[in-house]
């Protein structure tokens, strides 16, 4: 089964901890318990399940399940909590993210709820996957969980999905067959160094928080699939497009120094890349094989190496190379 995982965060002890939240105002009650069944499977002693409805602010409050036992909090009780959960984790300079109120601009992901629509042939619009309430629970404070765009709950395989911004910002815009995190989130010392006099030229009040914040997501879902022993997909597309060719990139590795030193990249379309998911909802092993079917760009350490070499070689790093050689 392949559903969103609302919330996931790795704690000192390197616990990986579940949230799963439930509005019963608005979600689906039967495909919710679903997951949390699921996932308590897969996680029993790190799972919480989070009700509550649009009046958590008054007198209903927040209940909270972990472990078996449960307890319902008033809204500010629960906001001590969550933000003693938050503190729990792994607090460091890696994993800091911004406050999630600016990072996230949307409730819930539209393109991805409609995926799921078709996959599981339920509405998931009203679904915010509890970033409202954790938004409102955070405050200004720093988040230290993220989400799993869609996770595989039999091969444990997270799949993360990436809009091609460079369409909308419309400025050098490369195709989504040709998008990578490595165009963007591992950048060299010298590059970093040309950005930062732009910028502050630009903006003198303007701090550079690139180079972090750019790379966490990516070292945070490959830490979370170590843990799981699972396997870890990047796919890169046009929200505003779907006749647009689509990448499925399989991360084979990752250092979290250099970057992804060894990547499959599948070349699809967005009907080609829905029934893929449609398999591994049911069978994630004919899902895997499917995906061998389409042209493939096989990128290992020796082409990420050159690559590696070419930004510090460059003023303007060589990135053409990327997604020009499928077969």
């Amino acid at each position: 089964m392949i559903y969103t995982v609302d919330r996931v965060q790795f704690e000192a002890s390197g616990q990986l901890v579940f949230f799963e939240f439930y509005n019963d105002s608005n979600d689906n009650e039967q495909f919710v318990r679903r997951k949390f069944e699921s996932l308590s499977k897969i996680s029993k002693e790190s799972l919480f399940f989070v009700k509550y409805n649009d009046n958590y602010r008054n007198e209903n409050g927040v209940r909270v399940w972990s472990n078996g036992k449960n307890k319902t909090y008033k809204w500010n009780e629960y906001k001590q909590w969550f933000l003693s959960k938050n503190g729990e984790a792994l607090n460091n300079s890696v994993l800091k993210s911004k406050p999630l109120g600016s990072a996230t601009d949307n409730e819930g992901d539209p393109y991805i709820n409609e995926i799921l629509k078709e996959v599981h042939e339920i509405s998931f619009c009203l679904d915010d996957n509890g970033l409202s309430i954790t938004k409102e629970a955070l405050g200004k404070e720093s988040t230290y969980g993220f989400d799993f765009d869609i996770f595989d709950d039999i091969n444990k395989t997270l799949v993360e999905f990436l809009n091609n911004e460079t369409k909308q910002k419309g400025k050098n815009p490369i195709e989504n067959t040709q998008a990578h995190p490595m165009r963007y989130a591992w950048i060299s010392d010298r590059e970093q160094e040309e950005f930062a006099k732009k910028m502050k030229k630009e903006k003198p009040s303007w701090k550079n928080p690139r180079k972090i914040d750019n790379r966490q997501k990516y070292i945070s879902l490959w830490r979370a699939k170590q843990k799981l022993e699972g396997e870890l997909y990047l796919v890169n597309y046009n929200k505003n497009d779907k006749t647009e060719d689509l990448s499925i990139i399989e991360v084979v590795d990752l250092d979290e120094d250099k970057g992804i030193m060894g990547d499959i990249s599948y070349k699809v379309t967005y009907k080609d890349m829905v029934s893929w998911l449609e398999k591994m909802n049911t069978d994630p092993v004919a899902a895997k094989q499917y995906l061998t079917t389409f042209p493939k760009e096989i990128r290992n350490i020796e082409f990420w190496l050159k690559y590696y070499s070419n930004q510090e070689k460059y003023p303007i790093p060589k990135r053409s190379h990327i997604g020009k050689d499928y077969k």
